[in-house]
């Protein structure tokens, strides 16, 4: 689980390298193909992770290790929306 939950946090990092790279070019093609791939990897991970953790003979201890869902981005603006008002 700790290598799943690594490669969703690497991948969230280089998701937001990524971000900011093309917010610096907006109109670069390949800048927006990078963000592209690497929202896909960042989803993919997410889900490979998910998936595991959500296995019945993984789950309990994934749990009491503290694995818990990740939430997506969405779901964190949402709770900072919240929280803020």
């Amino acid at each position: 689980m700790r290598g799943l939950k690594s490669m969703v946090d690497s991948a969230d990092s280089q998701r937001a390298f990524c971000r900011k790279k093309a917010a610096e070019a907006p109109h670069d093609a390949e800048s927006a193909a990078v963000l592209a791939r690497s929202e896909d990897i960042c989803r993919q991970a997410r889900e490979n992770y998910e998936r595991t953790r959500k296995k019945l003979w993984i789950c309990l201890p994934a749990a009491l290790m503290g694995f818990g869902p990740i939430k997506t981005e969405e779901e964190t603006k949402r709770h900072d929306q919240h929280r803020l008002l």
